[in-house]
Order: structure tokens, then C-alpha cells, then sequence
């Protein structure tokens, strides 16, 4: 298989994205060619098989001169593609879709999100298949429409044993956003020193997008001004993200939004304990008495100290990373979109 994948940039530095290098080699293994498409690049290393051209978003181009250059790389390059996967952009398959089927080019979209706009119903009438994680990140009932994990690097995030400490390490990662509720982890954290007895530090990774989070992110920096227990570090990449990991106790995840978070799969393929009030892991962590069932503080802090303080930590921890293992592993993943890009998994 001749494979051209669609992306938003390819940098492993990229806070956000930079796993997607590894998405790519791992896709590498299963084609014989790989050219990718990317509104950007940072820095990168990829297997031989794989060649990679950028639209100039990083060197500011704008958005004609991007579809411009789309459109001529597609044109030059359409021998060297017999299958598209296009990583989130709807809008591409949308400008490009009846050029991909006119000339044989089997279309795979993945997407990722709680919303379901007129965009992505559009990309779906013209891809011939769509891959997610579940029901909650693609919302649209279609025989076009499967299931296959969140693809996480499990040899990345992978525990390593923690040195002898005597104060709890809690990590928070992702979007600084009202609907992440980072101030009630804080809260929770300081109701753990204060309520429970319990020394712990908390460390915020992540940064802001759109200008309500901006407001919301200094608002946060002056609630934790004086709270020399709270290091709000930023956004960082995945080598930073995963070294946090792996010196954590716990990892408390307020978020409302009800999509799979990426973050908390890494945490628990880390052997990371997670508790989360997102409604989107209640059926995954209910069973080992992680889910709160509400984002504010008191319920996030009950809900952690039962988790740091219970007889079955270790073992918890264990079941958590091998329920990633089985489920969302990169290979595994990959493996299931790969069959999904055959014709004969179609639904036309």
C-alpha cells in the first residue's frame, strides 16, 4: 500500500501533536511509501520510506498560498498515493475528496471530537471509512463510522519504578480551559494537605488556545500566585509530559467536555493512577473507584485519597496500563485502520 496522510504538522517538539511523528513511522512499517502533507514541520525523524512536505504554515503562508500548494502536491505526487488518511482536517477531504475519488484514491478520516458539524458530516459522504475511539468521539451513527482506540505509544509512556518519597507528586496535563476546571484540582490538592493529612505537590502542564483560555489561564496563575505546593509549568513536549509521568503518584482530570482525553490514557499506560470526572471514562474506571462523579473539589479530593491510600494501588496501576496495552496500544491502533483502508472493508 501506497499510503499519503493529511495533517495538521509534523514535530515532535509540538505540544499537542507531537505524538503524530509516531503515528506516521508506525504507519511506515505497513506501506511500502508514505508521503505526508502537513500544514507545518518542526523537527523530525521518520523512516526512509517516508517523505514529508509542508504547506508553509510555519514560514506564515496563508491560507490560499496552503491550498494552493495542496492542490499542486496532490497533482505532482497523485502515482505515488493509491490511499488517503486525513488526521482531523475535515475541510481537506472537503476540498479534495471528489479529486480523490475520481482518480481511485481510497479515503480514510480520523477524527476526534464531541461536535458534529456540517463539515464533518460532508467528509464522511465522501471518505470510505472514518476511524475514533468510541461513540462519544464521533457522534454520527454510519456503517462508514469504527472503533479503534486511541493509539498511545506504550513503550513511551511506560512506568519506571519510583525512588522511596514521602510526599505525593499529583500531575495535571492538557488545554488550560474553564472546561478542564484546573482551579478545582487545585482546590482538590489543597483539601488533600489540609483535610486529609497528606503532603503532595501539583504540577499543571499545558497551555492555553483561544483568548477566553488565555483569560482563564491568568486568572488560574493568580489564584496559585502564593501556593508554593503548585508549579504551572506551561506547555511542554512529550519527553517533558512523559518524565512527569513517570514520577507521579496520581493524575486528577476535571474536564467536562465528555471526549476521551489523550492525556489520561497516557497517564494510566504510565501506571499512573487517574481520577477523572469526565463522563467519557466512567464505564472505563468506575471498577477501580476513580470516576468521580462530579468536578469539584470535594468530590476529586474523596475520590483520590481512597485511590492513594487503598491496599490495591499497585496493583490497580497495573491493570490500568494493561487495559491500554489491550485496547489503545499504537500498534494495535494502527493495525485497525490499516484493515479499514482495505476496499473490502468499505461501506459505499
Amino acid at each position: 500500500m501506497k499510503l499519503l496522510i493529511v495533517c495538521q504538522t509534523v514535530d515532535s517538539e509540538h505540544q499537542n501533536l507531537g505524538f503524530f511523528v509516531r503515528w506516521i513511522a508506525e504507519f511506515a512499517q505497513h506501506c511500502t511509501q508514505v508521503t505526508v502533507i502537513a500544514n507545518s514541520i518542526g523537527s523530525f525523524e521518520l523512516p526512509k520510506n517516508v517523505t514529508v512536505y509542508s504547506l508553509g504554515k510555519e514560514n506564515g503562508a496563508s491560507r490560499i498560498r496552503r491550498y494552493a500548494r495542496f492542490f499542486t502536491l496532490l497533482w505532482n505526487h497523485r502515482a505515488e498515493y493509491d490511499t488517503v488518511f486525513v488526521h482531523m482536517i475535515v475541510e481537506y477531504i472537503l476540498a479534495a475528496g471528489i479529486f480523490w475519488r475520481l482518480f481511485g484514491k481510497r479515503i480514510t478520516l480520523w477524527y476526534v471530537h464531541g461536535s458534529v458539524s456540517w463539515r464533518l458530516r460532508g467528509a464522511l459522504m465522501l471518505a470510505h471509512a472514518a476511524c475514533s475511539i468510541n461513540a462519544e468521539s464521533l457522534r454520527i451513527k454510519s456503517s462508514k463510522v469504527h472503533f479503534v482506540g486511541h493509539g498511545i505509544d506504550t513503550e513511551f509512556f511506560k512506568p519506571i519504578p519510583l525512588n522511596a518519597h514521602d510526599e505525593y507528586h499529583v500531575v495535571s496535563h492538557g488545554r488550560l480551559s474553564r472546561a478542564k476546571h484546573i482551579e478545582s484540582i487545585v482546590d482538590a490538592v489543597s483539601m488533600l494537605k489540609k483535610e486529609f493529612g497528606m503532603k503532595a505537590r501539583l504540577t499543571v502542564i499545558g497551555g492555553p488556545i483561544t483568548d477566553d483560555d488565555l483569560a482563564y489561564t491568568a486568572m488560574l496563575h493568580k489564584k496559585c500566585e502564593f501556593l508554593s505546593w503548585v508549579s504551572i509549568v506551561g506547555p511542554k513536549n512529550q519527553v517533558y509530559v512523559r518524565d512527569a509521568l513517570q514520577t507521579a503518584d496520581i493524575m486528577i482530570n476535571a474536564s467536562t467536555t465528555g471526549s476521551v482525553d489523550k492525556a489520561v490514557l497516557e497517564a494510566m499506560s504510565s501506571g499512573v493512577l487517574v481520577v477523572t470526572s469526565n463522563v467519557a471514562f466512567r464505564d472505563m474506571l468506575s471498577p477501580f473507584a476513580l470516576f468521580s462523579q462530579k468536578a469539584d473539589a470535594a468530590h476529586l479530593a474523596l475520590t483520590a485519597h481512597k485511590a492513594l491510600i487503598a491496599e490495591n494501588a499497585a496493583s490497580v496501576r497495573t491493570a490500568l496500563r494493561e487495559l491500554i496495552q489491550k485496547e489503545h496500544a499504537l500498534p494495535v491502533c494502527i493495525e485497525r485502520v490499516v484493515s479499514r483502508m482495505q476496499p473490502s472493508s468499505y461501506a459505499r
